[in-house]
């Protein structure tokens, strides 16, 4: 199947206790690099008197790289072979949360009856 790809994609089910090494570069490069958007939460809280521009931009950054991911996931060659050997891991959840999130954001004021910005932010915590 995929013989150079590593013990964890060999074996999806197994998690990372099964294999050498649990972070991908270290600690600190993925909290960084693979939970980047931590930060836009309390950067758009210690911002919110300033300019609404501000929150707009930085959600624009982020939602550029949530794309960028998506990209390289379902566009490039190198990921070919996993995309059609796991469906259910890069089209079904990811399709179930794309559904499950325009859902959130498109229901009327009427049904529920949080605002559609407050319905914007919770996507961001």
């Amino acid at each position: 199947m995929f013989h150079n790809a590593g013990p964890i994609v060999q074996n999806p089910l197994s998690g990372p206790a099964d294999s050498d090494k649990f972070w991908i570069n270290g600690f600190s490069w993925d909290l960084v690099w693979i939970f980047s958007g931590i930060w836009l939460f309390p950067l758009v809280l210690f911002f919110e008197n300033l300019n609404p521009i501000y929150a707009a931009a930085v959600f624009l950054f982020w939602i550029g790289h949530r794309i960028s991911s998506l990209y390289l996931a379902w566009f490039t060659r190198s990921y070919r072979p996993l995309l059609l050997d796991q469906p259910q891991r890069f089209i079904l959840i990811p399709g179930m949360l794309l559904l499950l999130t325009g859902f959130w954001l498109m229901l009327p004021e009427s049904l529920l009856s949080i605002p559609f910005s407050i319905r914007l932010m919770s996507l961001a915590v």
